[in-house]
């Protein structure tokens, strides 16, 4: 994770700002963006996992049992930390991590083509720019090096604990990372702004500033009511 410098955090948002905004002038502006369906159009894990599965790499029994925690997700009793469990002994097993040819293929072949340039853009241009995700450290890297190369990322790690990080960077774990992340930085004059597609970033959708929300299914829809004015709807 790249530290920032005290030059950094005192030269950042220094654009000229009209009456509107003055309140915030001064706010160094902390953008974090979930990756699956936000910046990209796809659930990179997911297609990961059938990737690895027709190159022959995992077997089709590993690939069911991935797909029902997806199930699981879906009908609201997904277990995360288990997920996360899996997620660790499958890479160990079968040595993915070693792949490297094959997660560069992955990335060239499918997630560049299926980035929503939209919100990527908005990525790109934000220095001080957080994807936070539930991905597990693998895919979460292996996005992060070839895409957004010097963006920070948090994401769910073994060795989160030793870094001050909640393990499990899922749910309300998230506010608590990117809680921790900015006092590791010491940036306390700051606003936030979220943009996701997922109801269980709900935590985190409330502690910002500002909400995008990303083609948002009913539930979300109805919670999303709550934020009152500052809230953006953004559907692809």
């Amino acid at each position: 994770m790249i530290k920032l410098t005290k030059t950094q955090i005192r030269n950042y948002n220094k654009t000229k700002t009209n009456k509107k905004n003055l309140a915030y002038a001064n706010k160094i502006l902390i953008s974090i963006f979930d990756l699956d369906k936000t910046i990209t159009k796809v659930d990179c894990e997911g297609l990961f996992y059938k990737t690895a599965f027709k190159k022959g790499l995992i077997t089709r029994a590993i690939l069911n049992k991935f797909r029902q925690f997806h199930k699981d997700y879906n009908k609201g009793r997904f277990n995360a930390y288990l997920h996360f469990k899996f997620q660790n002994t499958v890479i160990t097993k079968y040595k993915l991590k070693t792949k490297q040819k094959f997660i560069k293929f992955f990335i060239n072949k499918f997630i560049k083509k299926n980035i929503y340039t939209y919100i990527f853009k908005q990525l790109k241009k934000k220095p001080l720019a957080i994807i936070s995700t539930s991905s597990n450290e693998l895919m979460a890297t292996a996005v992060n090096k070839i895409l957004l190369k010097n963006k920070h990322i948090i994401y769910t790690s073994k060795h989160n604990k030793q870094k001050g990080f909640k393990e499990i960077n899922h749910g309300i774990n998230k506010v608590h990372n990117i809680k921790i992340w900015l006092k590791q930085h010491t940036i306390t004059n700051y606003k936030t702004e979220f943009y996701t597609d997922s109801e269980n970033d709900y935590p985190l959708l409330q502690a910002a500033n500002k909400r995008y929300i990303i083609n948002p299914n009913e539930k979300l829809l109805s919670k999303s009511k709550l934020f009152e004015n500052r809230t953006i709807l953004i559907l692809k």
